[in-house]
């Protein structure tokens, strides 16, 4: 099973080109959009423990110790409209925590424990390494909970595909978890991350990659027991703590210098610069309830975050060289919102055509054929983690057109479903729909995660 098919790669994303698609001339799409179930949007003057309520029963479903959701169907978009929110917000499988504001600072989650990650098994031989599938984004962190050790600020213990964007950290950032074992599990002190606390000896759990962009940290980021990690166009301002295997910095301030190995030193590799990123699309909510999708433009030899840091009672301004273009805000009356429980290929089809732009709600859609993009500067945007698998005797579930110059795909789950042939191409780019190869396409993704399995 091929996962792309006319792939052009570079650093950090796939290849991209400025964005601009002309509006649909009929049919305007309605604003706000309908969401489905799958789809909670909260306001600051909802009740709190209604807020609680509804993260809590998700996290019941898709969350828990011993990977509980792992392979659940269940799919949760969680919107925060700006305001402050003291909620504590866990964030399972196939959960996706978003703040609509322009600026991280416009939504700020206040809760002691705030948005957070706790690895998904509390054996230290197991710990996050199963802890995929999740994302958040867009909004202020203010959790000083001690978690282990007194280890406090905001956790996000995971392994890969599980992002976290957008994101502006007032204290520090812990990428992984220490818990009390089991006496009878035995444990290599020599090489363990062991702590103490009035609960007893803890040991971190072990932990396996994960991605952080556009992002500012007023503490420290602690890896602790992560293997490997890729921060992009970040700003850390107290610093990087911990190293095991490859820790990775592009255009990031405040990462320490590379190092190859351990001897004299730890494994960093550090680019100073993102030689070409355009971050990924996000939406924004208006004072009116308007929703817009915000396309970030393409910038070159970038460092640091996209936005501004210097208000909202921020005690630190940005730094970096990252260019402040203004996105591109495209109005939701552009936008088709699809539905698992309602929609199909040929439904979905039939909008990319017309020359909207598409947010893919969560769910598993099982496609009678591939959805196709066909028009330039198109945005195809996965919300609430989506998977799309071919019915049988289908192969592409996303094919796009050479023609459909700096198209953007993010958000995605692709899976190979069972009935496809090893050769089959999951996501085909530069294609003329008639099974002809009119040579490499032009393509902005970010967040595509894609299985064979």
């Amino acid at each position: 099973m091929t996962l792309f098919h006319n792939l052009v790669i570079s650093t950090c994303l796939l290849v991209c080109v400025a964005v601009g698609l002309n509006p649909p001339e009929a049919n305007p799409q309605p604003n706000p959009p309908s969401w489905p179930p799958s789809v909670r949007v909260f306001n600051p003057d909802d009740p709190i423990e209604q807020i609680q309520s509804a993260v809590d029963a998700a996290f019941e479903i898709n969350g828990g110790d011993g990977d509980k959701g792992q392979f659940s169907t269940a799919r949760f978009a969680f919107l925060f409209t700006p305001g402050t929110y003291p909620v504590d917000v866990p964030v399972g499988y196939y959960t996706h925590i978003m703040g609509l504001g322009l600026s991280p600072d416009d939504t700020v989650i206040s809760g002691p424990k705030g948005v957070h990650c706790e690895e998904g098994t509390k054996r230290f031989d197991v710990g996050a390494l199963n802890t995929f599938w999740r994302a958040a984004e867009n909004f202020r962190s203010t959790s000083r909970f001690n978690w282990f050790g007194g280890e406090t600020g905001m956790l996000w213990a995971v392994s890969q595909a599980s992002p976290l964007r957008r994101v502006n950290v007032d204290g520090d950032l812990l990428l992984f978890q220490a818990a009390e074992q089991d006496n009878e599990i035995t444990i290599d002190n020599s090489t363990a991350l062991v702590y103490e606390d009035e609960n007893g000896v803890l040991v971190a759990g072990y932990s396996s990659g994960g991605f952080l962009a556009d992002s500012a940290v007023e503490g420290r980021v602690k890896s602790g027991s992560q293997q490997q990690w890729l921060s992009r166009n970040s700003q850390i301002q107290g610093g990087w703590e911990g190293s095991n295997w490859n820790i990775v910095f592009v255009g990031t301030t405040g990462a320490p210098p590379s190092h190859c190995g351990k001897d004299g030193g730890q494994p960093y590799v550090t680019v100073d610069e993102t030689p070409l990123i355009a971050e990924k699309p996000f939406l924004s909510v208006d004072e009116r309830g308007q929703y817009s999708l915000l396309v970030p433009p393409v910038v070159k030899g970038t460092k640091g975050v996209s936005f501004d840091l210097s208000g909202k009672g921020n005690r630190r301004k940005t730094q970096g060289k990252t260019k402040k273009e203004q996105p591109v805000q495209i109005d939701f009356s552009q936008v088709y919102v699809a539905n698992n429980a309602t929609d199909s290929a040929e439904s979905i089809n039939d909008h990319l055509r017309l020359g909207f732009h598409v947010v893919i709600t969560p769910g598993v859609y099982s496609l009678e054929a591939p959805l196709t993009v066909v028009h330039e500067n198109q945005v195809v945007l996965g919300i609430g983690l989506p998977s799309l698998i071919p019915s049988a005797g289908v192969s592409s579930v996303l094919q796009i057109s050479r023609k459909a110059e700096g198209a953007r795909v993010a958000g995605l789950l692709v899976e190979a479903g069972r009935g496809g042939d090893r050769e089959d191409v999951l996501v085909d780019i530069g294609v003329d729909f008639e099974g002809v190869d009119e040579g490499r396409g032009q393509l902005v993704g970010e967040f595509l995660v894609c299985s064979t399995d």
